[in-house]
């Protein structure tokens, strides 16, 4: 940030991820054309997270693998022969 008699540095950073799970789908079937369905997932996180501070640099740089956990909730609408669409929410911890 730059003001008019002053210069600021902020601080920078970053964390993201990256997972592979493995996943349990249950479809309700009540016959009409909308299908819910629910199901849970379990699998493995890599977490990662950067810090850089000005004057000092980078101060916080590393990752860590966790256990991960979904839960999935979501319909799906038939259309005809194997044709549908599809919504599903969840999240992972």
């Amino acid at each position: 940030m730059v003001g008019s008699n002053f210069t600021v540095n902020a601080a920078g950073g970053d964390r993201h991820s990256n997972s592979i799970m493995t996943n349990v789908l249950y479809d309700f079937t009540p016959g009409y054309p909308i299908t819910p369905h629910v199901g849970f997932g379990v699998g493995a996180a890599d977490v990662f997270d950067g810090l850089k501070l000005p004057g000092i640099g980078q101060v916080l740089n590393g990752n860590s693998r966790q256990f991960g956990y979904q839960g999935i909730a979501g319909i799906r609408y038939h259309l005809s022969g194997a044709r549908g669409y599809s919504s599903r929410s969840g999240t992972i911890r």
